[in-house]
Formats: C-alpha cells, sequence, structure tokens
C-alpha cells in the first residue's frame, strides 16, 4: 500500500512539472511572439531622408528628437545674410524688408537689432548714424526706429531738396541765440530726414545777419555746433 501511494504521489508531481512547462512555453511563445509583430511594426513606419542625408523614422515628419538642435545648425548655414545698404533710393524698402525676415528667420531678439542693422550700412551711413547720435546724444532707439527713419530719407528723390528749402527759411531776425535754438530744433529734424551736416552749416551761415555771416563764414567751420558757437561770439 505504501509503495502504491508513494508512486502516484510521484506521478502527480511528474503531471505538475509538466503543467509548469506547459505555461512557461506559452509565456515564451508570447513573449516571441509581441517582438515579431513590434520588429515588424518599426520596419512599416516610414523613413524620412532629411535635408543632411540622416534617416530618421517612427516620429511625425521623420524628425528626430533634437529636431530644433539640428534645424537651428541647419539654417545658420543655410540663410543668406543680408546685402549691404549703400543708400540707393529704390533699394530702401527691399532693404528694410530683408532685414525685418532676417531677424525673423535668425530669432534675433529686439536689442540686438539694431547694432547688427547697423552693421549691413555702408561706411558713408555708418557716419550719418553716429553723427545723429552724437548730435542729440540719443540716436535711435530701436530697429524700427531707424528703419522708418530710412523709408522716411529715401522715399522721395527730391526730400533733400525739399528739407534743404524748408530750413532756408530760418533767418536770424533777432538774436543769434534765439536763431540757433530755432534752427537747432529744425536741424535736428531734417538731419534725421537725410540732410547733411555741410548743407545744415551752409543754410545756417546764409541766415546770419550779414556782419555775423562774413565772419563766421571766414573762420572756415566744419560742424554747425562749431558755427553756432563762434556766431554767437561773433555777435558781441
Amino acid at each position: 500500500v505504501e509503495v502504491g501511494a508513494t508512486l502516484l504521489q510521484v506521478q502527480q508531481g511528474l503531471t505538475a512539472v509538466q503543467q509548469t512547462q506547459q505555461q512557461q512555453g506559452q509565456i515564451l511563445a508570447e513573449l516571441q511572439q509581441r517582438q515579431i509583430e513590434q520588429a515588424a511594426a518599426a520596419v512599416q513606419q516610414p523613413m524620412d531622408v532629411q535635408g543632411d542625408g540622416i534617416l530618421f523614422g517612427g516620429r511625425q515628419g521623420g524628425l528626430p528628437p533634437q529636431a530644433p538642435e539640428v534645424r537651428e545648425q541647419v539654417l545658420r548655414t543655410t540663410l543668406k545674410n543680408p546685402d549691404v545698404f549703400t543708400g540707393v533710393r529704390e533699394k530702401a524698402g527691399r532693404w528694410c524688408t530683408d532685414m525685418n525676415d532676417w531677424f525673423a528667420n535668425t530669432q534675433t531678439v529686439p536689442e540686438c537689432q539694431l547694432g547688427l542693422a547697423k552693421s549691413y550700412l555702408s561706411p558713408e551711413l555708418k557716419d550719418w548714424y553716429d553723427l545723429v547720435k552724437l548730435e542729440d546724444g540719443i540716436g535711435f532707439c530701436d530697429w524700427p526706429a531707424l528703419k522708418n527713419t530710412l523709408l522716411r530719407r529715401y522715399r522721395d528723390k527730391h526730400v533733400r531738396r525739399a528739407a534743404k528749402k524748408k530750413i532756408a527759411i530760418l533767418k536770424c531776425t533777432r538774436t543769434v541765440s534765439d536763431y540757433n535754438n530755432k534752427f537747432d530744433v529744425e536741424a535736428l529734424k531734417l538731419k534725421k530726414a537725410g540732410m547733411s551736416e555741410w548743407d545744415l552749416l551752409d543754410s545756417y551761415i546764409e541766415g546770419l545777419p550779414p556782419v555775423v555771416m562774413f565772419q563766421t563764414d571766414r573762420q572756415e567751420l566744419q560742424t554747425l555746433q562749431e558755427a553756432m558757437e563762434k556766431a554767437l561770439d561773433n555777435e558781441t
């Protein structure tokens, strides 16, 4: 009887082992099936070729996780820099538009736009830029201010002539000090509109009283500020 009971227990143990092995086999088969399905899905995902020739798959548009950095690097190497503006009236509007687009594409912060815009001006226009700042102590506050001034300055081929006629109306009818104050206000406006320092200087001297004009003119002054100071001295 004891031998029979022992054989029964052994048989039951073997059956349990077989069942466990079957369960393990099923689990292993399921895992293998999942791996096969995942591999098949990965093969079916679209592969996109980027501009640099690298293949990326499984993401929208084929972009890898570092897509913003890659896009920025490509932008820096392919974006054309603006042309230097030389003061040609017909190109002023196009140049300002190109600068706006360039700032947008390079994501240039507003604080840096003015300095960058100046770097794309011709040497003569850079001198004009510095002169405006020297005269009023402020200059241009930002890129939009410079852009608007350039557009006003070059919108009409007769703008300088019209500006010169406007300031030529000013005459010294009272004291030189009073004349200086009025002329200084108009000079700042016309300087930003494109009138040169030499035109302002000539117009200022021509508006002085005859005696003061003669004494000031013969000193061959180079700037408007010098002429104003000498005219005050020559009045006394």
